[in-house]
């Protein structure tokens, strides 16, 4: 198995401790918890609060037995900055390999090759994520230098394996019923609101459905706004429509990421400035930049040809006001909205919403607007969809209580999980009350032995593609979220989800897109079963 840098970094740190620290207990109450260097004491609060936190819930002390996992699974690549941290890794690879301290010795400027000397100049280095510096002494320490990459780097990856194309499986007959619907509502400049369960392929019917419909009308694909939530969906999109295209196109076509800061780049037809091939954009980047009366944010929306709306429930004040935009430019474009969950809290929403799509509704089967629930109970038994299993936590010999504080909150979840596990669960979801039990639930199951991570909305672009691609190859068991995931998320594998939440009453459409991420069947590459646990 390959070991990610964060658990490299843990073999080597528990191997440098073992052989260079007599209490290792000790050690890191003296130098990480309440030392006298300031550079050493900056996260002790956090690996403080984590440590009370695993001896409440667990029963003991996690620097006592685990040190070194207790210390990577809270700070990750963060434990680096600490000069106490660097100086064990270092006194242990000077004693194994002594050959190597002349070398450190030029990298970190010391004044001679000594052990102590060495060891000075790492207590003056100032640890700065990309630095050559950094980079020089952890490929010394035969360390991933990915270890001192930024955290909010939000670069493409330098290395990009290219696989051989695969043509796409043919549409079923009820993606292709939605197809046809699709194209005969767009052929009159009509709008129309799509409602597919999740799992169902709804970004894929969709993007098939236009982009057929724009080659056979106009012979390109030129004009297509894809507008998205959040980082994930616009990556989602963008790897689909990256894999339909060549088999649709016979032209080279434009695919800009228009998220997280980036730009594209503007055409002029002879008349007017316009943008070629397909933008996938975020709501808040292009809210944030029609308001700032940004010329490539309205020429973006003067040029569109069809503008997409995925999860159309939601903004829709926003989606609203781009609608009426975009009926004031006075083009012909065509507009189409997507939603797994039409049904609002407020029967207010519910109406707008519909609105917003002149009421014109695009299902698998016509059953469904007459009887919501018939598609997913017909697509369920084609084995589209997985087969929803509810769990009770007396099923399997755990309990949820109410009113209760957030120690005891964690102690049941935790239990939960470690039952599930002991079962046939094998890729457990677990949408959790907030951010704090997400990250101290990873760190107990890591302590564990559970591979686990956690997201949340500061974890940096490049490291969430990372967690979830470890998670959707089976290297992760349990991922860990608050509100990041509910919509947009894609793993087949997943077979369990797990709901935390104190607001969990399943009519709320939240909550049915957290149960709809493990619903994905078996013939869509999913799973024949999954389980359900709602606090």
């Amino acid at each position: 198995m390959i070991l990610t840098p964060e658990e490299q970094l843990e073999r080597v740190l528990r191997e440098s401790i073992e052989k260079c620290v007599e209490k290792p207990s000790d050690w890191v109450k003296s130098r990480i918890l309440f030392g006298d260097d300031e550079r050493d004491l900056i996260h002790s609060k956090e690996l403080l609060e984590n440590r009370q936190k695993i001896k409440e819930t667990m029963g003991f002390d996690p620097i006592d037995s685990k040190t070194s996992m207790f210390l990577v699974s809270c700070l990750g690549r963060r434990l680096l900055q600490l000069p106490s941290i660097r100086e064990i890794l270092l006194t242990f690879k000077i004693k194994e390999f002594p050959e190597i301290s002349y070398k450190l010795m030029k990298v970190l400027n010391s004044d001679s090759s000594t052990l102590l000397s060495i060891l000075d100049a790492n207590k003056r280095l100032n640890w700065r994520s990309g630095s050559s510096t950094a980079k020089k002494i952890l490929n010394m320490l035969e360390l991933p230098m990915s270890l001192v990459n930024s955290l909010k780097d939000d670069a493409r990856p330098s290395l990009e394996l290219i696989s051989p194309y695969k043509v796409p499986p043919s549409l079923l007959d009820f993606q292709k019923n939605v197809k046809s619907d699709i194209q005969k509502i767009i052929e009159k400049n009509q709008r129309c609101l799509v409602i597919m369960p999740t799992g169902s392929g709804k970004t894929r019917t969709t993007i098939q459905s236009v982009v057929e419909f724009m080659m056979n009308s106009k012979g390109d694909a030129n004009g297509i706004v894809w507008i998205a939530d959040r980082d994930e969906l616009c990556e989602q999109a963008a790897e689909s429509f990256s894999s339909l295209l060549p088999f649709f196109v016979n032209e080279i076509t434009p695919i800009w990421r228009y998220w997280s800061g980036r730009n594209i780049e503007l055409s002029h037809d002879g008349k007017n400035s316009i943008f070629e091939g397909i933008v996938i954009t975020s709501h808040q980047q292009l809210q944030r930049r029609l308001k700032e009366q940004d010329p490539i944010a309205e020429v973006i929306v003067q040029s569109s040809k069809v503008v997409i709306f995925d999860e159309a429930h939601r903004w829709l004040d926003w989606n609203e006001s781009l609608i009426r935009r975009i009926e004031d430019y006075k083009i012909k474009c065509k507009i189409i909205g997507l939603t797994a969950t039409p049904h609002r809290r407020e029967s207010r929403e519910n109406a707008r919403l519909l609105q917003m799509f002149n009421r014109r509704l695009i299902t698998p089967y016509k059953e469904t607007l007459q009887d919501p629930g018939f598609t997913i109970r017909k697509l369920t038994d084609e084995g589209i969809l997985a087969k929803r299993v509810d769990i009770k936590p007396e099923d399997i010999g755990c309990s949820f209580s109410f009113d209760s504080s957030p120690s005891t909150r964690l102690n049941e979840s935790l239990r939960v999980i470690q039952e599930l596990i002991k079962g046939d669960s094998i890729s457990i979801i677990v949408f959790t009350e907030n951010v704090t039990q997400s990250r101290h639930l990873s760190i107990c199951l890591s302590m564990l032995g559970v591979s686990a991570e956690y997201l949340h909305s500061g974890t940096s672009p490049s490291n969430r593609r990372r967690i979830i691609e470890r998670f959707r190859s089976g290297e992760l068991t349990v991922l860990l979220n608050y509100m990041i995931l509910t919509t947009g998320f894609d793993a087949p594998s997943i077979d369990t989800v797990l709901i935390l939440r104190e607001q969990n009453n399943e009519n709320l459409p939240v909550i049915q897109q957290m149960i709809g991420r493990g619903l994905r069947g078996p013939k869509f590459g999913g799973t024949e079963f999954c389980k359900v646990i709602i606090r």
